[in-house]
């Protein structure tokens, strides 16, 4: 979480550094390249069926009223990652990249809290 507890000093506000952003990227990027790897040795077309729902979620949203927010936008990146862990069938590795989907959401709010807008964080 964002909040740690160190004995005897007490609790303190997490810090995230760049190089911890930058492991919690590599083993993120790793854990899904193993992921579209299994799911795509799998061979189930149907599986994929969630992929196309979301690609045409994205479309009618983009299409449809004023454009989405960026803690939408992230968000949806954020399901379709989770899709290709959960299309690897690979229970274990599902349950790590929920971790890391965790890491992922707290690093993305501190880092918009600091710099105010999704983007002021591409420019970085």
């Amino acid at each position: 979480g964002l909040v740690v507890f160190h004995a005897r000093r007490g609790f303190f506000v997490r810090n995230l550094t760049t190089e911890g952003l930058d492991d919690l990227f590599a083993v993120r990027r790793m854990l899904e390249q193993h992921a579209i790897k299994a799911a795509i040795t799998r061979g189930d077309a149907e599986a994929f069926a969630p992929l196309l729902e979301w690609r045409a979620r994205l479309l009618k949203a983009d299409r449809s009223g004023p454009p989405a927010s960026p803690a939408v936008l992230v968000e949806e990146d954020l399901a379709l990652h989770a899709t290709f862990c959960r299309l690897s069938g690979n229970a274990t590795l599902i349950a790590a990249f929920e971790v890391v989907l965790a890491e992922t959401r707290l690093a993305l709010s501190v880092v918009n809290l600091r710099l105010g807008r999704l983007s002021r964080v591409v420019s970085h």
